[in-house]
């Protein structure tokens, strides 16, 4: 099955908009819609082909992550794809949208490029077997949540430059056991590796 926006003034989805939609295969955004969040597009199947036109003013697919071209900000992560292993955010890209990859299962490894300076808050929540993450110098924050329930993350890079830890940014992360702080942290929130 195959369902598209009919309606050329739709300008916007909200979170969960098609999550009943099991059934659906293929989802066609039109380029009227310029605001999408994280979970606007799940549609409660793994097997969904996202389409958006290489033309698109405001949209952009990059191996089937969904990007917003003006704010150079990942949106959502080509969580669908079973076995996606292993992902590096494209160079170029300035924002990791909140909660981009919550629920990628199968993810192990994550490079997130210098280019980064903002990550969202639950960017990377209950990717469970994420084990490895190796973040940006560029950012200004670890977020709220970001890597909250990673229950499988034992190795973690924080760079040089991180001012801030946010409250339970790496909370039932059962499996890290050490983390080497840079001597940039300068405020740990609460709970940030409860």
């Amino acid at each position: 099955r195959v369902f598209c926006f009919y309606c050329s003034d739709f300008t916007a989805v909200g979170n969960y908009a098609f999550e009943s939609c099991t059934s659906m295969r293929v989802l066609r955004v039109p380029d009227s819609v310029t605001s999408v969040k994280a979970h606007s597009l799940d549609c409660g199947t793994s097997n969904v082909i996202l389409r958006i036109s290489p033309d698109h003013p405001a949209l952009a697919l990059i191996g089937d992550a969904l990007f917003s071209k003006k704010d150079k900000k990942l949106i959502r992560a080509p969580i669908h794809r079973y076995g996606l292993k292993t992902y590096e955010v494209p160079e170029g890209i300035r924002i990791i949208g909140e909660e981009a990859f919550q629920s990628c299962y199968e993810l192990k490894h994550l490079v997130i490029p210098d280019s980064v300076t903002e990550m969202g808050a639950s960017a990377f929540s209950e990717c469970r077997r994420l084990k490895k993450a190796t973040l940006s110098s560029g950012m200004k924050e670890i977020p709220e949540q970001a890597f909250i329930r990673c229950v499988s993350l034992d190795e973690l890079t924080i760079p040089e430059g991180v001012p801030t830890i946010g409250k339970s940014a790496f909370a039932f992360c059962t499996n890290l056991h050490e983390v080497a702080l840079p001597g940039s942290v300068a405020t740990i929130d609460d709970g940030a590796f409860n």
